[in-house]
């Protein structure tokens, strides 16, 4: 049994998918078992008497967060938009549901935490919950920050580090880290709240956040 990234819900594999037979033939990794969960977790089922929820997600080209990792990267429910400087602007497209950008990074180095940093602004969206996590779930760390107070308005899961600082060009430098997770990947997410603090909500393109730097180490 694996819990999930979802809160509430877990993973359960049969014995006889994981083990089937011929063994040279038929195998399941943990990375495939991993791609499959996080396909899974961007599943909710609609509230009674609520509008059916949306989850399109589609992959995005962004720029590397090391060079020394793989990565993955996919936008549900937005859209990103890149100038020539690299600075990014993350908003919600007309959708009822999640709206929500993440990242899967693969790195082969050992070490005592996956570090994430970024440096964010408001643009029309306030409130953002950042995720760490690694395959399954098992180690799961988040926080939601007010962009224009730079407060923390919510911490909990295992996170080692969660710092917020603001910059003098108006961004703020977020650094976030969870122990690390040997022949894992790592999972970073944000998604943006509506001013009800709802995960959920129907989507405006004009709720957004500009991204300036996301890195990996």
């Amino acid at each position: 049994m694996h819990p999930a990234g979802r809160e509430g819900r877990n993973y359960v594999w049969r014995k006889e998918v994981l083990n089937a037979e011929p063994r040279s033939e038929i195998t399941i990794s943990s990375e495939e078992i991993a791609r499959v969960e996080a396909i899974l977790d961007q599943y909710v089922p609609p509230e009674p008497g609520r509008a059916p929820l949306v989850s399109i997600l589609e992959p995005a080209d962004f720029p590397a967060v090391s060079d020394q990792v793989s990565q993955v990267a996919s936008v549900e429910n937005a859209s990103i938009d890149m100038d020539d400087g690299q600075v990014i602007r993350f908003a919600e497209l007309k959708r009822y549901g999640l709206h929500r950008f993440t990242l899967r990074v693969a790195d082969s180095r050992p070490k005592e935490t996956a570090h994430w940093s970024v440096k964010v602004k408001a643009d029309g969206c306030t409130r953002v919950k950042f995720e760490l996590h690694d395959d399954g779930a098992r180690k799961y760390g988040m926080c939601i920050i007010d962009l224009e107070t730079g407060g923390k308005i919510d911490q909990g899961g295992a996170l080692a580090r969660a710092d917020v600082a603001p910059l003098a060009d108006g961004y703020l430098a977020i650094d976030l880290a969870l122990s690390w997770t040997a022949e894992s990947q790592s999972h970073f997410s944000i998604t943006l709240l509506d001013k009800a603090n709802s995960l959920v909500h129907p989507g405006d393109s004009k709720r957004a956040i500009t991204i300036a730097e996301i890195a990996f180490r």
